[in-house]
């Protein structure tokens, strides 16, 4: 059975290496989860509902750090070296609800 799993992995492994494609893991803190699921929830892009839903909040954390992830790498040589990393904004295109 793990030599069923093996070949699988390595099968979607090799399929995303044709893609051009990296899949990386990454170990996030909880007050950063938590934090970017208040701000999914803000935005739209989860419901309170599938806040609890380990698999649908994993889709959403990762489609917004595929982007700015993407866009970093396509970005970073326009920064000033001197003062470090620093995003000088992050453009949100959904708008967040109207509150009351």
């Amino acid at each position: 059975m793990s030599d069923d799993l093996a070949n699988a992995r390595n099968r979607r492994s090799y399929r995303r290496r044709k893609q051009g494609l990296r899949c990386w893991d990454i170990d996030l803190p909880d007050t950063a989860t938590e934090e970017m699921i208040d701000a999914l929830i803000y935005y739209g892009r989860l419901t309170e509902a599938e806040a609890s839903e380990a698999e649908r909040v994993a889709e959403e954390i990762a489609k917004v750090g595929q982007q700015l992830l993407t866009w970093w790498a396509q970005h970073w040589r326009e920064f000033d070296r001197s003062t470090g990393i620093e995003i000088p904004f992050i453009r949100v295109w959904r708008k967040p609800p109207h509150t009351e």
